[in-house]
């Protein structure tokens, strides 16, 4: 409910919207009462209220995932975690300041994007719910939730009208039957689940009718949703790791929880108690939260925002598109001081990133080599250049 105010020092949404509860100053902290725009008695209230007008949502049941677009200071997406809900939110940088940046600080999934020009980096069909309060973004899973909350002069207008008395359909027959076809279908080259760097089209994707295609139905109840293998993934098609999806799946989940139980945990002298933002590089089937990202490029995240991030054969596939000198940098942006990076790598690569890693007066925790295979685990220290020091690196570049 609170963070320091020297980590994110912004006053534009205090002096804004404070007379909406979004947040305050109290003496070295910024604190969150749970309010917004549209949550005058609090953020809590606005969620039940919801889910007993709605049942069918059953937050975190039937609905787990969800996307928070225009988030504000995201107390929408933090007040979730109470109903067991992952929320991600998303906003862009604009008059309002930081919003993302709150966000992250109070430990809450969150990016900076705008809904513009290019899609959203995730791909097709996979959030239960999406939410916007007047996040100003022209919207327009099958059977999935879209809340629209906004003030009161929305009801009546005839174009809004078709937006909030609206939802996507489950099956095509209403698309098929329509003597319009304004907007029209996407063409069937069109992929859906393509993301990064994708144009928005003004055009609707059919829905999945194939039993075995991805959206096709619901996913299991929360949380069985977890650990049981997607009906999507029951075919023949091979997985990421070279065996049929079913098996890779259940391998690939058998393969990380024992690495965690009997070593991230214990083995890797972390004190997990303080860390809260985490990044998985390369997550693969591993990730609760999937979003698409080149890591030849930066990711659109503030400074200092995440508490540990991990790798597993990342650096090894990078340094055949770009050089890993610029991902460790962003690394080292993108991490707290005091932060921890786990990296899984070749022998060989783990050498070249602890070297690395040791000239950015990082702290070599741990590191481990059996079979031409690498584990190492580093720590970014409170150290920054002197003035000088950075005036002498200038000159010389």
């Amino acid at each position: 409910l609170q963070i320091w105010y020297s980590n994110v020092p912004h006053t534009e949404l205090v002096e804004y919207k404070g007379h909406q509860n979004w947040v305050k100053v109290a003496g070295r902290y910024l604190v969150f009462p749970g309010g917004g725009t549209q949550f005058k008695h609090g953020a809590l209230h606005y969620i039940d209220f919801i889910n007993e007008n709605v049942p069918d949502i059953a937050w975190g049941k039937h609905s787990r995932v969800i996307l928070d677009v225009g988030c504000g200071v995201a107390s929408f997406g933090g007040f979730l975690f109470d109903r067991d809900v992952l929320a991600m939110s998303l906003a862009p940088k604009d008059e309002h300041e930081a919003q993302v940046q709150f966000a992250l600080e109070r430990g809450i999934p969150a990016i900076s994007a705008v809904m513009g020009t290019l899609r959203l980096p995730f791909p097709g069909k996979v959030f239960d719910v999406v939410h916007c309060a007047r996040c100003r973004v022209p919207w327009h899973i099958e059977g999935g939730y879209f809340v629209w909350s906004a003030t009161p002069v929305y009801q009546k207008k005839p174009e809004d009208k078709e937006i909030w008395k609206g939802r996507k359909p489950m099956n095509n027959s209403c698309y098929e039957k329509r003597s319009v076809q304004d907007p029209p279908m996407c063409e069937a080259s069109d992929d859906a689940n393509a993301a990064w760097n994708v144009p928005l089209q003004t055009c609707m994707h059919k829905v999945p009718i194939d039993s075995l295609q991805r959206g096709s139905r619901w996913p299991e109840q929360w949380p069985a949703r977890l650990d049981k293998t997607p009906y999507w993934m029951l075919g023949s098609e091979m997985g990421v790791y070279g065996k049929p999806q079913p098996e890779d799946f259940v391998a690939d989940y058998e393969h990380w929880k024992r690495v965690v139980s009997k070593s991230y945990i214990n083995g890797m002298g972390i004190n997990w108690a303080t860390v809260r933002n985490v990044m998985d590089m390369r997550a693969i089937y591993g990730g609760l939260f999937g979003i698409y990202h080149d890591w030849c490029q930066s990711f659109s995240t503030y400074p200092r925002s995440y508490d540990l991030m991990h790798a597993d054969h990342l650096f090894s596939m990078i340094k055949q598109k770009c050089k890993i000198v610029p991902l460790v940098v962003e690394v080292d942006r993108i991490l707290r001081p005091e932060g921890k990076l786990i990296v899984r790598d070749t022998a060989e690569v783990v050498s070249e990133l602890e070297s690395i890693l040791r000239s950015m007066q990082w702290e070599i925790r741990m590191t481990y080599n059996k079979d031409n295979e690498g584990l190492l685990s580093a720590q970014k220290t409170m150290w920054r250049p002197k003035e000088f020091e950075t005036l002498d690196y200038g000159m010389m570049t």
